[in-house]
């Protein structure tokens, strides 16, 4: 069953923009965009289950405990003395036959080794941008959290392998069609290879 799928993992380190463009390609290609859980609150503007799943600890440690996840990912924020955790579950998953998902180095491989057929796609873009798009998407924003995020990224995606590369310095537009195109590709070959399979 799972090989039968195949999961668009997009990657970006923070502000890269992967969540805006994903977002939009999802609803001009009419994919699904899988939706974890998290233990974190709710940043301004974000909606229970369309950004995550936004769950209490207590749940979070109990589908952990049943083997509900695919993978997960515990962050600790030093400037609040706060750790928070984000998965994918095991249905939300099976549940999707062609679909997006953002996931971080460590997902990516965790979703590699459970044998999901997954196409990984990172976006790219320059620091300056980075860091004023983090700035200026939550009111809450912390400088010394951008700092943390700035240092686990570089650590998180230092020895990543992507299958492709979108560089989103341009317009919300650019970095858009850059993403459908790859998919859009992908999705004809998967197509291809599948009829293929079948003679």
């Amino acid at each position: 069953m799972k090989r039968n799928k195949v999961l668009f993992c997009i990657l970006g380190k923070s502000g890269s923009g992967k969540d805006t463009l994903t977002k939009l390609v999802s609803k001009k290609l009419d994919l699904p965009l899988l939706v974890s859980h998290t233990t974190r609150e709710m940043r301004t503007g974000e909606k229970d289950g369309v950004e995550y799943h936004f769950v209490p600890d207590y749940i979070f440690e109990n589908m952990l405990e049943h083997g509900d996840f695919i993978e997960t990912t515990t962050y600790h924020i030093e400037s609040e003395n706060r750790t928070y955790k984000y998965g994918y579950s095991k249905r939300v998953v099976d549940n999707c036959e062609k679909g997006l998902c953002i996931v971080n180095p460590h997902g990516l491989k965790k979703f590699i080794e459970a044998g999901y057929n997954v196409v990984a796609i990172e976006i790219c873009r320059n620091e300056r941008d980075r860091m004023l798009s983090y700035l200026q998407r939550d009111k809450n924003a912390n400088v010394q959290e951008l700092f943390d995020r700035y240092k686990r990224d570089e650590e998180d995606f230092e020895d990543l392998m992507s299958d492709y590369i979108v560089v989103n310095d341009g317009t919300i537009e650019d970095g858009v069609q850059q993403l459908k195109t790859i998919i859009k590709e992908e999705l004809f070959f998967q197509f291809i290879d599948g009829e293929v399979d079948k003679i």
